[in-house]
């Protein structure tokens, strides 16, 4: 019985911990201390899998819930193969018996924001969409990506040249650099124009 017991405290460890807590058997910060070393168990893992290849982590979050979250990025294309294939080896490496999981490999899509350096250089040339640490919004073409931040080309519609101003179809452009410190989120704006042949 006592087995069964302890067992059911590891297939249910979101309501036993929670348990614990509320009866003063183990603190907030011990949770969070054991959530921190599950996760650097799984980043670890992940990132010796993606070792060499194109694609590379850009998040890893677990839940209390016991939901983990794993999104990954690639310099060329994800498949939904390389995120079966992640998921597949993850699970095979983590014993259910003591660690009981649900687990999501997702890409980086078009909606979520830039987090890492490594996406800004792929996204070069591409329309992005930058919210400032002081609110302000910068849309324009990634132009290129240093240590230090990115370069935008910001379209200025019905800006004025020379005093003179311009027509509809007309667009000025300037380009702004940006420091990494000064953003606050990017996001790459989905295009569907076609070109023109």
């Amino acid at each position: 019985m006592f087995a069964n017991k302890r067992k059911l405290v590891f297939l249910q460890p979101e309501r036993n911990l929670e348990m614990m807590i509320k009866r003063g058997q183990m603190s907030p910060l011990a949770l969070k201390e054991i959530f921190v070393m599950i996760e650097d168990k799984i980043k670890t893992l992940i990132n010796n899998y993606l070792e060499g290849a194109e694609k590379f982590l850009v998040h890893l979050k677990m839940t209390p819930s016991n939901k983990i979250l794993v999104e990954i990025d690639s310099d060329k294309v994800v498949l939904i193969e390389d995120c079966v294939k992640l998921s597949r080896f993850i699970e095979s490496n983590l014993d259910r018996e003591v660690e009981d999981f649900e687990l999501q490999v997702s890409s980086a899509g078009v909606g979520k924001p830039l987090i890492l350096k490594r996406q800004y250089f792929k996204n070069t040339g591409r329309t992005v969409e930058v919210l400032l640490n002081d609110g302000l919004k910068k849309s324009g073409v990634l132009k290129s990506v240093d240590e230090d931040g990115i370069e935008l080309e910001e379209d200025k519609r019905s800006a004025k040249i020379k005093g003179k101003k311009m027509s509809k179809n007309e667009i000025a452009t300037s380009l702004i650099k940006i420091l990494f410190t000064d953003i606050n989120e990017t996001k790459i704006i989905a295009s569907f124009k076609t070109k023109n042949k």
